[in-house]
């Protein structure tokens, strides 16, 4: 007689191996951006296997500015993103062994972002919606090109795209040097800049390039992003009228975010998912018509749903309009963003 318990695990061991069989791993493509004199510069895309244009999160990988790539950004990061609808574009710019002190490597961040731009069509970007995230050094690049993409200080003096300017939707910051007159790390980096200005995101809050920001830190983040640093760019930034949020984590040191997995990185996601659906995903609409007000229901993609105040529901996508069971409704097209009836 066959041994149930060797019946049960053969079951389970074929159910797991079905399973993962049926999870596909990330498609990745890699990409040369720029190649300097002694370094090329690469970016690791990931895109949905939905309809674009995607808007893209474009994400710089930390390491001190001493070490790491574009490959930090793991599956699980890449996957996450894109079951929101997010292509990810995971960049390299030069560390300090390879000429990138600063300004240098914000100036290879930046030209990623023009990159992007440039080739929206190769990968079906949706360009008027771009993310720059980063943690730890990676977040510094990346606030530093939300505050200052559209104008002239920190544009790349190489390249094809030398005295353009950009503007990008949103930054997701973990952890950023905020502040480096505030700390005593990152000296190889920032070198004599320490005490410039200029090199700091709290002094350039009120700068051209972006409306929208979240903050992520640790509370026992003494050294390199201190709490007391998160909040005040979180001041500047209301102060210059921009959208700004603060999250601190408890008992939590410098920690990267670079997956899907640990309970700093879900953390995050929970605040961050909601943020990027009310500043990025959802484009509000709202409609008249037949004497009723139509108001989008916040959902992620391009699919609007429309809900009168009978409670009547109308699907649009693609200029098409559809009642709640997915039926074409003849008496209703979508154009131009208004809602009409059909004669």
């Amino acid at each position: 007689m066959i041994n149930q318990n060797i019946l049960r695990s053969s079951f389970f061991i074929s159910l797991f191996l079905f399973v993962s069989s049926m999870q596909a791993a990330v498609s990745y493509i890699d990409v040369e951006t720029y190649k300097h004199s002694t370094e090329t510069l690469y970016a690791r895309i990931s895109i949905p296997d939905t309809t674009g244009p995607f808007p893209v999160i474009l994400a710089f990988h930390g390491g001190g500015f001493t070490g790491a790539d574009r490959k930090r950004f793991k599956d699980s990061f890449h996957e996450h993103c894109n079951s929101l609808g997010f292509a990810v574009v995971s960049a390299e710019y030069r560390l300090i062994t390879e000429g990138g002190k600063h300004p240098n490597a914000v100036k290879d961040a930046m030209h990623t972002l023009h990159w992007i731009i440039d080739k929206a069509d190769v990968y079906n970007f949706d360009t008027s919606r771009i993310v720059t995230l980063g943690s730890s050094a990676g977040a510094y690049l990346a606030i530093m090109i939300g505050l200052t993409c559209g104008q002239e200080d920190f544009q790349p003096d190489f390249g094809p795209y030398q005295g353009k300017t950009a503007q990008v939707k949103a930054v997701v910051s973990s952890m950023a040097m905020y502040d480096w007159s505030a700390i005593s790390e990152g000296s190889g980096y920032i070198g004599n800049y320490r005490n410039v200005p200029s090199a700091s995101p709290v002094h350039n809050a009120r700068g051209i390039g972006c409306e929208n920001f979240i903050l992520f830190g640790g509370e026992n983040d003494l050294d390199w992003s201190p709490q007391a640093t998160a909040y005040a760019m979180h001041d500047s930034l209301i102060a210059a009228e921009k959208y700004s949020e603060v999250h601190i984590m408890e008992n939590q040191g410098h920690q990267g975010f670079y997956e899907y997995s640990n309970e700093f990185e879900i953390w995050c996601w929970d605040s961050l998912e909601v943020f990027l659906d009310k500043k990025v995903i959802t484009k509000p609409v709202s409609v008249f018509a037949n004497n009723l007000f139509y108001k989008q229901q916040p959902v992620q993609g391009r699919l609007l749903f429309l809900k009168d105040l009978s409670g009547t529901g109308s699907l649009i996508t693609g200029g098409q309009v559809y009642d709640i069971t997915g039926k074409k409704r003849r008496d209703q097209v979508f154009q131009n963003g208004v809602l009409l009836l059909r004669p």
